[in-house]
């Protein structure tokens, strides 16, 4: 990101893709809250050493790694967020302070947050976990728009390349070297990976078109 852009999305309010947390001294509770939020609608920027209103303020500079470790072990971490993501806290030097921000990309799976499940409103993130009708519009949100998670039961590990797991934990090492795929056998890899799932209103289970995309066979692509 460049200081030009950060000033851009600094000059303006919050908003349903854009939220500021002060977290001076450390990455607190409401950021996952957001992360989650944004993964269930349309993604979004968290920006770190602000205050509300695109105030900067800085991040204590003694903290920072510790923050980006912590950051990432927490979304590694199913107990916080489910399914579990991979994504990485930038830094950038803004007026002579300096700022954190991540891009939240919006996910193709249902994200919770300490087994909560929260969505984008403006500019606020909101507690949909007890509330059918919104939990109903967010399933059917994320059904209607990502169909790479239509499902072929008839698909077996026979008709995927799983050689290509090997680069697939080689990247995966190359981001974090003691990555949890690196001690998945590749069964469980595709499942963590969202590759392999069950839809619960039918009860078909297997690998969907995305798996098949990424390493089905030319002739079970071309298929499918």
């Amino acid at each position: 990101m460049t200081i030009e852009e950060m000033r851009e999305l600094l000059t303006k309010d919050e908003k349903i893709t854009v939220e500021y947390k002060a977290c001076q001294n450390g990455i607190h509770d409401d950021v996952y809250e957001t992360v989650c939020s944004f993964s269930n609608r349309y993604g979004g920027y968290i920006i770190m050493g602000v205050e509300d209103g695109g105030k900067p303020i800085g991040i204590n500079k003694k903290l920072i790694k510790d923050m980006k470790k912590n950051f990432v072990n927490q979304l590694n971490n199913p107990d916080k967020m489910s399914p579990t993501l991979y994504l990485s806290i930038e830094e950038i030097e803004y007026e002579g302070m300096t700022l954190l921000w991540v891009f939240v990309p919006p996910t193709s799976t249902v994200e919770k947050c300490a087994n909560r499940i929260y969505d984008r409103n403006e500019d606020g993130d909101m507690d949909i976990t007890d509330s059918p009708i919104q939990l109903q519009n967010l399933y059917n949100r994320k059904s209607n728009t990502y169909a790479e998670r239509k499902i072929f039961p008839y698909v077996t590990t026979a008709d995927l390349r799983l050689d290509l797991l090997e680069e697939v934990r080689n990247l995966a090492k190359s981001k974090k070297p003691d990555h949890p795929w690196l001690e998945l056998l590749d069964e469980d890899l595709l499942k963590s990976a969202g590759l392999w799932e069950k839809d619960f209103s039918s009860g078909m289970e297997g690998y969907n078109l995305a798996a098949v995309l990424l390493l089905g066979k030319d002739e079970v692509i071309n298929s499918c």
